[in-house]
């Protein structure tokens, strides 16, 4: 899976929709990661030159200021995979406690049906 590309350009989609300059992003990740990052290196991480990425645990902080999931959900896809949104969080959770509901529901029926067809003597 070869995803370099794809990946870099889904970075730059995020610059391009978040509304910033590349200026005040780079000054954004390197507050929120306590590293050093500028615009320049923005620039080579969303080139297509392959010798230059973004490291692994500065994208936290790249789609925490652009405000886009989109780098994330581009490398889950080929996985089959996608980012929750946290809104979405709570909704993704009662209906995964319904489903367990409905399984204990069906079990607890279960023994009840067995229990009145086979009755202790």
């Amino acid at each position: 899976m070869d995803v370099a590309l794809g990946f870099k350009q889904s970075l730059s989609r995020a610059i391009a929709g978040c509304g910033k300059d590349r200026y005040l992003i780079a000054a954004e990740i390197s507050r929120a990661t306590q590293r050093d990052v500028s615009k320049e290196m923005l620039d080579k991480y969303t080139s297509s030159d392959a010798a230059y990425r973004l490291p692994a645990e500065v994208l936290p902080a790249f789609c925490h200021v652009t405000g886009s999931l989109e780098p994330f959900r581009y490398l889950l896809d080929p996985l089959g995979s996608d980012v929750l949104n946290p809104d979405d969080r709570d909704l993704i959770e009662l209906a995964r406690l319904q489903e367990q509901q409905k399984a204990i529901e069906t079990k607890i029926m279960g023994y009840s049906e067995s229990r009145v067809e086979s009755p202790l003597t």
